[in-house]
C-alpha cells in the first residue's frame, strides 16, 4: 500500500500524476532561466471563448499600464487556420514587424503574385526600368517600354501599350544632325504617311543648300514646285538629285527649321510630298519656302537622308513619326 500524505495549503510540495479540475493559478511559476513553460500534451495552449467574447491573449508592456491583444476571430466566421509567423531564412533571423492591413507602413523586398491593388501610389519603377501599376480591382500590371510601332494610351486612368489606331503618329527615329548627311533607313510601310521635323540646323563651313534624298532613287514627275516669297522657283530634278530644302542654310543661325510630310508613301502610284521650311538665307535673311511634289517611282519608299549639299551638317535635330 502506498503511503500518501495532505499537503498544507502553505506548504512547497511537489505534486507527482495529480488531476487538478478547474484549477486556480496564482503567482508565476518559472523554469531556471526565468521563463514561463509550458508543454501540453498537443502542444497547443488553447485559451477557451465564452458567450459572446472570443478567446484572446493580452502583452503588456513594460509598466504594465496598457496592452496588445491577440484575438480569435468571431465565431461566424468560422475560422480553423495556422497563422505562421515570421522568421528563419526567409528574413535572415533578423527581428521584425508585423504588418498591419490599417496601418501605414514600408514594406521592402516582397513579391506580390494577382494582388488587388485599390487607389494605388506608383512611385518608383522596377530594377529593370518597367513602371508597375494597379487598378481599384484588377491586378498589378507591369508597364514596359511597349514594342515596335506601339504607342502609350490611357483608358480609365490606367496606362497601356498598344497598336497605333487610324491617325495616331508612333516615334520612328530621333536625333542630331551631324556628319554629311543623315539617312533614316528601314522605314517600315506599315504606316500610311511621314512626318520629318527638323530644328536648328546648320552647317559647319560656308552657306549652301540643304536637300532630301528618297530611296530607292526617287522620279520626280516633272517638276517639283518650290516658292520662295511668292516667287516660283519651278525646279526640275534628275535621278537622285534630291529636293532642296534650303537656300544658302548659313553656319550660325540655329532658329532653322523644317517639317517634311510624305503622303501614301508606300503606295505604287501617285506618292507625294510636301516640305515647309524656314531659313536665314545666306545668314542675313529670313526666307520662307514652301515644296510639293510627286514622287512616280513604283517602289516603296524604304530610306530617306538629309543632307548639306558638298558640306557637313553643323548641328540641329530631327524627329521621324510614321502615321497610321
Amino acid at each position: 500500500m502506498t503511503k500518501s500524505r495532505n499537503v498544507a495549503d502553505s506548504t512547497t510540495a511537489t505534486l507527482s500524476n495529480r488531476a487538478i479540475a478547474s484549477p486556480v493559478l496564482s503567482g508565476t511559476t518559472t523554469t531556471a532561466s526565468g521563463n514561463l513553460a509550458v508543454q501540453p500534451a498537443t502542444y497547443i495552449l488553447e485559451v477557451k471563448g465564452g458567450g459572446s467574447t472570443e478567446g484572446a491573449i493580452q502583452l503588456n508592456c513594460a509598466v504594465n499600464s496598457h496592452g496588445q491583444v491577440i484575438k480569435s476571430q468571431p465565431h461566424a466566421t468560422s475560422a480553423t487556420n495556422t497563422l505562421l509567423l515570421p522568421g528563419g531564412s526567409t528574413i535572415g533571423n533578423s527581428d521584425a514587424v508585423l504588418v498591419s492591413n490599417t496601418g501605414t507602413q514600408t514594406l521592402t523586398n516582397k513579391t506580390l503574385t494577382s494582388p488587388a491593388l485599390t487607389t494605388p501610389t506608383i512611385s518608383t519603377a522596377t530594377t529593370n526600368g518597367d513602371l508597375l501599376y494597379g487598378t481599384g480591382s484588377g491586378a498589378l500590371t507591369r508597364l514596359g517600354i511597349g514594342s515596335s510601332a506601339q504607342v502609350l494610351t490611357v483608358a480609365a486612368g490606367v496606362p497601356s501599350w498598344a497598336t497605333a489606331s487610324s491617325g495616331g503618329m508612333t516615334l520612328l527615329a530621333s536625333g542630331t544632325l551631324s556628319g554629311a548627311a543623315v539617312t533614316l533607313s528601314s522605314i517600315s510601310g506599315s504606316y500610311i504617311d511621314l512626318v520629318l521635323y527638323m530644328r536648328g540646323f546648320y552647317k559647319t563651313v560656308g552657306a549652301g543648300d540643304v536637300r532630301f534624298l528618297i530611296s530607292p532613287t526617287t522620279t520626280i514627275a516633272g517638276t517639283y514646285q518650290s516658292s520662295r516669297y511668292g516667287t516660283s522657283l519651278n525646279t526640275t530634278i534628275t535621278s537622285g538629285g534630291g529636293v532642296l530644302l534650303g537656300y544658302n542654310v548659313g553656319t550660325t543661325n540655329t532658329n532653322n527649321s523644317a517639317v517634311l510630310t510624305f503622303f501614301d508613301y508606300a503606295s505604287a502610284t501617285s506618292k507625294k510630298f510636301t516640305a515647309q521650311v524656314y531659313n536665314y538665307y545666306n545668314g542675313t535673311t529670313d526666307e520662307a519656302t514652301f515644296i510639293q511634289g510627286i514622287n512616280t517611282n513604283a517602289a516603296a519608299m524604304t530610306s530617306l537622308t538629309v543632307e548639306p549639299t558638298g558640306n557637313a551638317w553643323g548641328g540641329g535635330t530631327y524627329a521621324l513619326y510614321g502615321v497610321k
